[in-house]
């Protein structure tokens, strides 16, 4: 204990976040050298140098996942709560809430569904500059390239890959995600900052930037801010981490509805409803925002009963 508070009291706050980014590119390079490891050991050194071999090799590609994840956001969380974290960080760890917050937090998802939507839409109809037209085209490439490859991650026929694919795609980036990005970075910078607010949008573009998905880069940040204010009005990583785990529940469950429904159709590439009623997209955004702006009076008023 001594040995933490001498560590905090030797570093700023800046020099904390300098080194919790410094811990999550080192946890990338570790994450590639184990797999790259794996690899040669399972398949051999061909095997890492084609990149269309480790491609087609779906378990390859979700154990590269698991180990990405644990080493980029748990590993990096961890060793930064266990040498600076403080009381407040502490707190909002181990702080459960009310059901009725989870329902709110449930609501505001399944609600902002067609405000999502139209941003995706507003994000896919975003131009860049002519001058910029092969960085566009490298984009849009690349992004049809992972929806092909995350097609082949999640196509399942039978319940054993369904529960598979709901710990790798669903609960581990639900939880992991959320203890780096709402847990450590955002509760530390508003520390650093005093302006929890700057700090839910600072992180909320890290934590869509990260992806290097561009083509749905504005949803994801819209999806990033709505997180933050829950940790941040409501006082608990608990809640962006159940609201997470609702959203990739819900595209998870989404993607085998279309792909019972339009057997052979990748549902990652179906385009999106560009002719909703408007009336459904503001109406969905309204709510939306009264639902997050529920969560702060909720909370103080348990505060309250509990004091």
């Amino acid at each position: 204990m001594i040995k933490q508070l001498h560590t905090k009291q030797n570093f700023s706050t800046a020099k904390q976040l300098i080194i919790l980014f410094l811990m999550i590119l080192i946890g990338l390079t570790v994450s590639l050298f184990i797999t790259s490891i794996i690899g040669i050991t399972m398949y051999g050194k061909s095997f890492i140098e084609n990149p269309q071999a480790i491609n087609n090799n779906i378990g390859f590609l979700k154990l590269s996942q698991v180990i990405q994840v644990f080493f980029m956001f748990f590993a990096p969380s961890l060793i930064y709560l266990k040498h600076f974290g403080n009381e407040t960080d502490y707190k909002i760890l181990l702080s459960p809430k009310p059901k009725s917050l989870y329902i709110i937090a449930l609501l505001i998802i399944i609600i902002s569904l067609p405000f999502i939507e139209q941003t995706a839409i507003i994000n896919n109809q975003l131009k860049l500059p002519e001058s910029l037209a092969g960085l566009e085209n490298w984009i849009k490439s690349g992004e049809k390239e992972l929806n092909e490859l995350t097609y082949r991650l999640l196509i399942a026929n039978n319940t054993s890959t369904i529960v598979v694919n709901v710990a790798i795609m669903v609960f581990l980036p639900a939880f992991c995600e959320e203890l780096l990005f709402r847990g450590v970075l955002q509760n530390k910078l508003t520390q650093w900052m005093r302006n929890g607010h700057i700090a839910i949008i600072i992180t909320a573009f890290i934590f869509s930037a990260i992806h290097m998905q561009f083509l749905t880069f504005l949803p994801r940040f819209i999806l990033g801010i709505a997180l933050g204010y829950m940790l941040f009005w409501g006082q608990s990583l608990w809640l962006p981490v159940f609201a997470h785990f609702i959203n990739n529940g819900v595209a998870l469950a989404s993607f085998y509805y279309y792909q019972s429904t339009y057997p052979g159709i990748n549902p990652l590439e179906i385009k999106l409803n560009e002719s909703s009623d408007p009336i459904i997209y503001i109406s969905s955004f309204v709510l939306f925002i009264a639902l997050l702006l529920t969560i702060k009076p909720i909370h103080k008023k348990v505060i309250m009963i509990s004091n």
